[in-house]
């Protein structure tokens, strides 16, 4: 995130790229909340995963397939 505001700002004022850019920084934060979110729900709903000696939530197939298809999306739109 932090490369990307860096050639944002260095981006001439008005052109195109510079409303590009913004639109991939507005879509991968979006992304981002929409994932996190998921997990939360998801380990947040089995609790009992807390009190083990390694704690680790079993985040399941759906949370896998979200995460596999954002990557999929922001790959084939920056390639």
């Amino acid at each position: 995130m932090s490369i990307l505001f860096s050639v944002i700002r260095i981006t001439p004022t008005g052109s195109k790229l510079k409303k590009i850019l913004y639109g991939f920084a507005a879509s991968f934060l979006v992304v981002w909340v929409i994932l996190f979110s998921q997990v939360f729900w998801v380990c947040e709903a089995e609790p009992e995963w807390k009190d083990t000696p390694a704690p680790q939530c079993a985040l399941g197939r759906n949370v896998a397939i979200a995460q596999l298809i954002s990557a999929w999306i922001f790959h084939n739109a920056t390639a």
